[in-house]
């Protein structure tokens, strides 16, 4: 009977404590669960960093999104960077200036830090460990910004992409290109040259994120491309149809007035050539680009 007793008082004490353990990592602040959606923001976190208290009370909070009061809040945060450490005996020791040093993944922090919340929007947070100096002075600096399912529409891109593609005659070329999206426009525009026309393009681009975590978007469109020949011994304009599909990385600001992005994508096209009327003509590319985005003075 004692035993029985033992095992059962020893499985409850066991259980409770479990129950405690996730109860304390999972423990969501004393907010009113009745609190309509209008008057609170959702916060996304990614994997690496951990929310231990916000407001002064317990939360526990990683991988994933919870939803907050609007309103200006004090996060305790914690996160796993990579960090150089001494390292005077092993691999790094015989390498390079940063010989004595080596990189390892560990918990930094915590830190504090207040950001202000408006109600019914999103949010992720996301970090960058900095180094003022030394590898013994590193610190981490903690970043909100505005969740956002597409590209910033009010902003000015422009920068340099290049790429490679071949036609449907077997001519392979390499190419560069000036890409420019004016603000509030729906439509990218791309200066094109390579070593067998010279043209422009312009792309109407449906933008989705799916990796809300790592601010990766994809992307699919379709335009209109006309390029002229630039030999000697041609004279031909190309008129085609474009269809880009890529993938793109973006980070924007907190106050959303500049950022970049940086994108990878393939494109086909279909078209005629004019004066000839060769039909079907086109080509596939495949092309990496930079934007830088930010305001300018004539929205």
């Amino acid at each position: 009977m004692k035993k029985s007793i033992k095992l059962i008082f020893g499985v409850c004490l066991a259980v409770g404590l479990a129950t405690a353990f996730t109860g304390c990592a999972t423990q969501l602040p004393a907010f009113d669960p009745s609190l309509p959606d209008s008057e609170t923001a959702i916060l996304i976190i990614p994997k690496h960093i951990y929310i231990v208290t916000i407001d002064d009370r317990s939360a526990g909070w990683e991988n994933g999104q919870v939803r907050i009061p609007a309103g200006r809040h004090t996060f305790t945060i914690t996160s796993e960077e990579y960090v150089l450490v001494p390292d005077s005996l092993g691999l790094n020791a015989l390498t390079g200036y940063r010989s004595n040093y080596r990189r390892v993944k560990q918990r930094v922090g915590p830190n504090t830090e207040t950001y202000t919340f408006e109600a019914g929007e999103s949010y992720t947070i996301s970090s960058q460990m900095y180094n003022r100096g030394t590898f013994d002075s590193q610190f981490v600096e903690y970043t909100v910004n505005p969740y956002t399912e597409t590209y910033p529409e009010n902003l000015m891109g422009f920068l340099i992409e290049a790429g490679m593609g071949n036609t449907w005659d077997e001519n392979l070329y390499f190419g560069i290109a000036i890409p420019i999206k004016f603000p509030n426009v729906p439509i990218f525009w791309d200066l094109r040259l390579d070593a067998n026309y010279i043209g422009v393009s312009g792309d109407y681009l449906i933008y989705k994120r799916f990796f809300p975590l790592l601010d990766l978007y994809g992307y699919i469109g379709a335009g209109i491309g006309l390029g002229a020949a630039i030999s000697e011994d041609t004279a031909r304009l190309a008129v085609l149809g474009r269809v880009p599909i890529g993938i793109s990385w973006f980070w924007i600001s907190p106050d959303l007035d500049k950022g970049v992005e940086v994108y990878l994508q393939g494109v086909p096209t279909l078209g005629t050539t004019i004066p000839d009327f060769i039909f079907p003509y086109g080509s596939w590319s495949i092309d990496i680009g930079l934007r830088l985005w930010y305001e300018v003075f004539f929205q």
